[in-house]
């Protein structure tokens, strides 16, 4: 298991413009309110990193899980 601090720094280095992060059961995903005009492609799509081994989830098939939503955090600007 991984701690929130150790999957913002993973998120942060795949999605460097991050400023949000949901957190769910089993991972955290990241966004940017930025990319919210794109639809899909590289570097626009949210990130998925999973809690258990801080891997990165295909974000599709991790939406399809259905998992409810713990809480929502927007990130500091560094």
């Amino acid at each position: 298991m991984i701690t929130y601090e150790e999957a913002l720094e993973i998120g942060k280095h795949r999605k460097p413009n991050a400023d949000t992060c949901v957190e769910y059961e089993t991972a955290y995903m990241f966004t940017a309110e930025e990319d919210a005009n794109y639809i899909g492609g590289y570097g626009h799509c949210a990130i998925v990193v999973s809690k258990e081994d801080g891997s990165f989830l295909v974000l599709s098939q991790f939406l399809m899980k259905g998992e409810d939503e713990i809480k929502e955090t927007r990130l500091r600007k560094e």
